[in-house]
Order: C-alpha cells, then sequence, then structure tokens
C-alpha cells in the first residue's frame, strides 16, 4: 500500500485476544490551548478488508484531541474525536464536547464506505473555548463539511489544553467487553501527513498532500520565428 505522500506512514494494529486494545501515537509537544486557533491536517486509511462486527462495542476511534490530563475534569467531555461507527451507520462519526464540555454533540456523519481501501483526508481548523468564540471547521477530502462556532470547552478547565492522539482505540476489545461480543479478532488503520500550525497556520500549511501550485507552467521549447529591434 503506498503512503499518501512520501515514503512512510502510521501502522496501528488491535487485537481481542491479550486486552490489546489500544495502539496509539501523543505527540506530547502538540497541544491545543484554550482560546487559541489552530489548523490540522491527517489522513487516515481504512483497509478494504476493514470488517464490520454490527456490534455497538465495536466502534474504534481513530483521531482525537484529548485532555492533558484527566486530573480535576471528571465532568468534562472529550472535546473532539473521529470514530467509526459500524453499529449506527456504517459511518464516520465527527463527536465533539457540547456547551461548557457538557454532553456529545454529533457534529458530522458520513458513510465510510465509499473510502474503504483508500486515503481520506482531513483538515480541521479550530478553537477550544467555553466562550462564544470558540469554533471548529472541518474539510473532508477537500471539502468544507462543518462550521460551528459557540462553547466546546469546560470553563475553569483552561489550564488543562487539549493533546492529539491518533492511531486505533478499540475500547470494545478490552477483556471486560470482549466475551462472545466479536466476530473480529483483529484491526488495522493507517495515518499519514499529520501536520499543525497555529493562527498564522493556514488550509494549504496543513492539508495532506499540499494544495497543487495553480500558477501557469513556465513554457518550455519556445521557438523564436521573428526578432524585432534594431
Amino acid at each position: 500500500m503506498p503512503a499518501r505522500a512520501g515514503a512512510c506512514y502510521l501502522r496501528s494494529y488491535t487485537q481481542l485476544s491479550g486486552n490489546h486494545y489500544r495502539s496509539e501515537v501523543i505527540p506530547k509537544v502538540v497541544r491545543q490551548y484554550i482560546g487559541q486557533e489552530y489548523w490540522v491536517g491527517i489522513s487516515i486509511y481504512i483497509p478494504s478488508a476493514w470488517y464490520d462486527d454490527g456490534l455497538t462495542l465495536d466502534s474504534p476511534l481513530v483521531f482525537q484531541f484529548h485532555h492533558n490530563s484527566w486530573s480535576g475534569v471528571p465532568d468534562m467531555e472529550l472535546p473532539l474525536n473521529i470514530h467509526i461507527d459500524p453499529k449506527e451507520s456504517d459511518a464516520w462519526r465527527v463527536k465533539q464536547a457540547g456547551p461548557n464540555g457538557q454532553g456529545i454533540v454529533y457534529v458530522y456523519e458520513a458513510s465510510y464506505l465509499p473510502d474503504k481501501g483508500k486515503w481520506t483526508d482531513w483538515v480541521f481548523n479550530l478553537r477550544f473555548s467555553p466562550g462564544s468564540d470558540g469554533f471548529l471547521k472541518i474539510w473532508k477530502d477537500g471539502t468544507l463539511v462543518l462550521a460551528r462556532t459557540g462553547s466546546n470547552y469546560a470553563a475553569g478547565h483552561e489550564n488543562h489544553p487539549a493533546n492529539i492522539q491518533f492511531g486505533l482505540y478499540n475500547w470494545g476489545y478490552r477483556d471486560t467487553y470482549n466475551a462472545g461480543r466479536h466476530a473480529t479478532s483483529s484491526r488495522t488503520i493507517y495515518h499519514d501527513e499529520f501536520r499543525v500550525g497555529d493562527a498564522n497556520s493556514s488550509y494549504a500549511e496543513v492539508a495532506p498532500g499540499g494544495v497543487p501550485d495553480t500558477a501557469p507552467a513556465a513554457p518550455r521549447m519556445l521557438r523564436v520565428t521573428r526578432v524585432s529591434g534594431p
């Protein structure tokens, strides 16, 4: 399988046996501080062989903005995540914390079936905030699919920035849940083209694969047929 760009990509694998339900990368230096604007891009590949259990517990997270620490934030939902939901609608589902970080809002849903066997590109432009200045924009494969404004983080927790983590969190594979519940014994997913920028960045800087240069190419193989002058 070719990488989205370059020569490398991240492969994440989980399996039902052995309690191996989580395989994720957490870039610790990449934190989303509350009240600040960020741009984030990533590409995700769902293999063609991805099998749908059709079970509620088999709904793995593949990209998320997670609290830097759960200490002191037990009443706050995850700020934002993407998971694959075969039970409800065979869909990509994007969940965001509700106003003041309370409750869950499903802000975007679309079938992932047409995306199996190819890279799907995501771009986020966002600001986590307990106030009205919070916002979220999402592009999927170059198309703006969501523009949402308003409170999306719990007041009083501004000192708990969000970490980005991605890979595969198949929480339904945990030993306490898995007995007799799954037709699948393992999962594999791929990530590539992860980029993060601050408020001075742009869609073009973080979009997977970059934005094609639209400037006309310089002419080549010119033949001079007439020269004017003295």
